[in-house]
């Protein structure tokens, strides 16, 4: 019986952020009158980054999560060089928003592969 509910807390907590991102215009509705520039997504990022690292420490004795925090770091990295180049200036908050975003899509992707595994290690 315990081997039934411990998968079906990992089904919910997998298809979690799946369920918010598809009913994000009811979301964005309360964050936009909570904060006016706070979308679903930026809510999200979060949830993904500490649910990869928890499935990563169950799954694997290597921690693999140090290599998404370097890749993070050097795509900000590479971001940050690429608009001071092309024009010339530093604009903190375009910078932060599009590498918010870069989590947002490596995070969610994580969270999917690593997630699809994980249920599949359980079963």
């Amino acid at each position: 019986m315990s081997g039934l509910v411990d998968l079906i807390v990992a089904i919910i907590f997998y298809l979690f952020p799946f369920i918010i991102l598809f009913n994000f215009k009811k979301v964005d509705l309360i964050l936009t009158k909570l904060v006016k520039s706070l979308r679903t997504p930026d809510v999200l990022v979060p949830y993904l980054v500490v649910s990869v690292i928890g499935m990563d420490a169950l799954l694997f004795t290597f921690p693999y999560t140090l290599y998404l925090v370097i890749l993070v770091c050097i795509l900000g990295i590479m971001l940050a060089s690429y608009l001071y180049f092309m024009t010339g200036e530093i604009y903190f908050w375009k910078i932060f928003r599009v590498w918010w975003r870069l989590i947002f899509i490596i995070a969610i992707f994580g969270h999917s592969i690593l997630g699809i595994y994980f249920l599949y290690c359980m079963w």
